[in-house]
């Protein structure tokens, strides 16, 4: 698979290597040339096994002023110690 790939990258970046004699020169299976040759994008997907979802999830951030305001409440300021005593 390694070298499939690394063909298709060269085949991407050098417009000489997309020519029919290029692809039937490539050191590769016969099945690969052949779906290249036929520009078959899905059969090279599942036969590279190319995963092309991607997923992203967002988490909501926590407000700091919330979490200023449960630590007041959970420890009490010098004015209110003071207040007690």
């Amino acid at each position: 698979m390694k070298p499939t790939i690394q063909f298709l990258a060269q085949m991407g970046s050098d417009a000489m290597l997309q020519a029919a004699d290029a692809i039937n020169h490539a050191e590769l299976p016969a099945h690969i040339k052949a779906m290249i040759q036929a520009n078959d994008i899905e059969a090279l997907k599942a036969e590279l096994d190319v995963v092309s979802d991607i997923v992203c999830a967002f988490a909501p951030a926590e407000d700091d002023n919330e979490q200023s305001e449960n630590e007041q409440e959970q420890n009490p300021s010098k004015s209110e110690i003071a207040a007690c005593a």
